[in-house]
């Protein structure tokens, strides 16, 4: 009786898995089936267990099943590993938070943004509290570009001063702020973003044609960086990286912050040229519902 509720338990499983990551599959068409597309890392994980034990219970067609959606997702997610990092000196050090804008944890997350030993910080949602508290990265990062006061609180500091800047909202309610160090073949582009969430809205697919216009014409080397509210994997970032030749810096999941890391999605992220970036991770929870995303530059 049990092993046969046991079955039963695993071929609803394998179906239910199937199901979601075959409709999945329409995201480019829908954005609420969109939505289902960014769990591919945990469709992965389900379906992994999935078909080892289906074949210690010898049912082979289910586990076959089980199999194709491993595949399936590995075609979405095994060319968005990024290549091994090679040794050497480190170049500038980037972070990007979503500071949550009504976290309460402000000294954790400002003494986290000062210890990080960045050399540029982006944050975002740095509304009501959060100005007056970000005070403290004055003495440390002297340049900023400030936001409206009605923005949703993007803002960029730096150590070093720009050579060109900008912090607008763009069409469609877009938040972008960007920043040009150097000058030349060597100069860098450090541009962070936070396109609005998918949940409550549809301006995400304008957002992100506006977002690739600006990106694509901006010169030289570039990094972008910031809360997406979308995975590498989904229709807009991959047509994101296709227009900007840009290439997407990492898969470690970084929402939401408070559950374990295999039941996390990566929507906080980094692109760069391709080459430019030497590591990319997540940083430590600091309050906020979003784990900050820390980007180390090739020299």
């Amino acid at each position: 009786m049990a092993r046969r509720l046991l079955d039963r338990l695993l071929l609803l499983s394998v179906a239910g898995l199937a199901g979601a990551a075959l409709l999945a599959e329409a995201g480019r068409w829908s954005p609420w089936l969109d939505l289902l597309g960014h769990f591919r890392l945990q469709y992965a994980w389900a379906a992994l267990l999935l078909a080892a034990l289906l074949l210690i219970r010898r049912r082979r067609g289910p586990a076959l099943a089980a199999v194709l959606v491993l595949a399936v997702q590995g075609w979405h997610l095994l060319p968005l590993i990024p290549p091994p990092s090679g040794d050497g000196a480190a170049g500038l050090r980037v972070v990007s938070l979503n500071l949550r804008y009504d976290n309460m944890q402000v000294d954790r997350a400002v003494d986290y943004l000062l210890g990080s030993g960045a050399d540029i910080v982006a944050v975002h949602e740095a509304l009501h509290h959060w100005p007056g508290a970000l005070e403290r990265l004055s003495a440390a990062y002297p340049h900023r570009l400030e936001q409206p006061v009605d923005w949703l609180g993007t803002m960029l500091f730096a150590k070093k001063p720009w050579a060109a800047g900008e912090n607008r909202m763009l069409p469609f309610k877009l938040r972008l702020a960007w920043a040009r160090f150097g000058e030349g073949s060597e100069a860098l582009t450090v541009v962070t973003v936070h396109p609005t969430t998918p949940f409550w809205t549809d301006e995400q697919p304008g957002q992100y044609g506006a977002m690739a216009e600006i990106i694509a014409a901006l010169p030289g080397r570039k990094l972008v960086l910031g809360d997406f509210n979308q995975t590498p994997w989904s229709p807009l970032m991959r047509d994101l990286a296709e227009r900007t030749g840009l290439r997407p810096a990492s898969l470690w999941p970084s929402f939401p912050a408070w559950l374990p890391p295999p039941l996390r999605i990566p929507i906080d992220n980094a692109m760069a040229t391709p080459g430019l970036i030497r590591r990319a991770a997540t940083g430590p929870a600091v309050g906020s519902d979003h784990l900050p995303i820390e980007v180390e530059l090739a020299p």
